[in-house]
């Protein structure tokens, strides 16, 4: 079978999660027996995080012309028997999605739901005014496509409430993976510990927190933040590390300022896939604060799973594909959302008893690299395809 898959593309390394996922679904889908597939992708080489937000945000209100026509020649001699648009966010794979004139069987794989996104203000002022907006397309995307691919259970759940039944004969949950070995490799190519802590300026004798997240109302920085605040009033040594870019990254520079934390935080911006590595080889301890809102939560974080899978403990809230992933007290721990209070309890308790670390990070490393690989996300994608292409929907 041929597939042309359409997504945004990490021209030189992956920038946030959907790129890693493109990347390395694409790489393993490559690999697989019975299966020929490329790739078109709109966003331009080198374009920054912020830009590259922008640019989607303006694309949500024009059909883009230049990569509608590119993509169709691209489609015209590729001939594929599959388009598989990446994300559901209103944008020139959706629009080409629904507007493609091609016969081929359509697939989207969701990784967040635009509308509510955008409800959620997690793209600014302009789009939670259009969000009706954001629906309508998304639907237009549901009722073209032959097949929905929901990143996890909630997910579904979620999917059915809000759209109803008619999708729902659609829809295939098949999670994201990791590349551990990659990361691996990318690991032991660094130098020692307390070599790489240097060179990225971190303390030596603090407990390093890192999170790499954009930055938006749902991720839960401040919270986080709040949390850091409490254990350090009660005389532990810890630092922050939080990567990534978003409109409200200087609300959070507003809010360090105000707890008193400029020393024990550091915001490097956003950073390629091989400085997360190195950031996390130094860490000791993951935590994703993630929220709940206007009905938008985390999917399935691939930082999560690359946390998990070089055997890194985590703390994470009980929102989205949370607790997909983890199990609380044996590969991790779960937290309520939205409480500083409950979060810094947690970190505490991670870092008042290092066995405990071992155990959980020892744990999470097996299970991910038992259960969430690629390869075995793409033998479910292909198998989905064969499906599909069977039944004729």
């Amino acid at each position: 079978m041929r597939v042309l898959m359409l997504g945004d593309w990490p021209w030189k390394e992956p920038q946030g999660g959907l790129e890693n996922h493109n990347l390395n679904l694409f790489e393993a889908l490559k690999g697989t027996p019975g299966v020929e597939i490329q790739f078109s992708t709109f966003r331009p080489e080198g374009i920054s995080w912020s830009d590259r937000r922008s640019l989607r945000v303006k694309l949500a209100f024009n059909l883009p012309v230049r990569f509608f026509f590119r993509a169709s020649k691209h489609a015209n001699c590729f001939r594929p028997n599959i388009i598989h648009v990446q994300g559901s966010s209103v944008g020139p794979y959706s629009l080409f999605m629904i507007f493609s004139p091609f016969v081929a069987r359509r697939v989207v794989t969701v990784h967040g739901f635009s509308s509510h996104e955008a409800r959620a203000g997690s793209y600014g002022f302009l789009p939670r005014v259009f969000s009706p907006y954001y629906r309508f397309v998304e639907w237009a995307l549901f009722s073209r496509a032959h097949m929905i691919i929901l990143v996890n259970e909630r997910k579904r759940g979620w999917f059915e409430d809000n759209y109803g039944g008619r999708f729902s004969h659609k829809v295939k949950v098949i999670r994201n993976g990791v590349n551990a070995i990659a990361n691996d490799a990318a690991v032991h190519s660094l130098g020692t510990r307390e070599a790489e802590r240097q060179q990225l300026e971190l303390p030596q004798d603090a407990f390093v927190i890192f999170l790499a997240k954009g930055f938006a109302p749902s991720s839960g920085q401040d919270y986080l933040l709040r949390a850091v605040r409490l254990v350090a009033s009660a005389g532990k040594n810890v630092h922050l590390v939080l990567a990534g870019d978003g409109y409200t990254r200087v609300q959070m520079i507003a809010l360090i300022k105000e707890l008193g934390l400029e020393t024990s935080v550091q915001m490097p911006g956003t950073v390629p896939n091989s400085e997360v590595l190195r950031i996390l080889a130094t860490a000791d301890l993951v935590v994703l604060p993630s929220v709940k809102l206007a009905g938008a939560e985390e999917g399935l974080s691939v930082f999560l799973l690359e946390s998990m899978g070089m055997g890194k403990p985590v703390i994470a809230t009980r929102v989205g594909g949370n607790p997909d992933l983890i199990r609380d007290g044996v590969n991790g721990l779960l937290v309520p959302e939205k409480d500083a209070e409950a979060l810094a309890a947690a970190i505490t308790r991670l870092m008042d008893d290092p066995e405990l670390c071992r155990r959980l990070g020892e744990s999470a490393r097996r299970e991910v690299i038992e259960s969430w690989t690629w390869e075995k996300v793409a033998s479910e994608v292909k198998d989905a395809y064969n499906e599909m292409m069977a039944q004729g929907r």
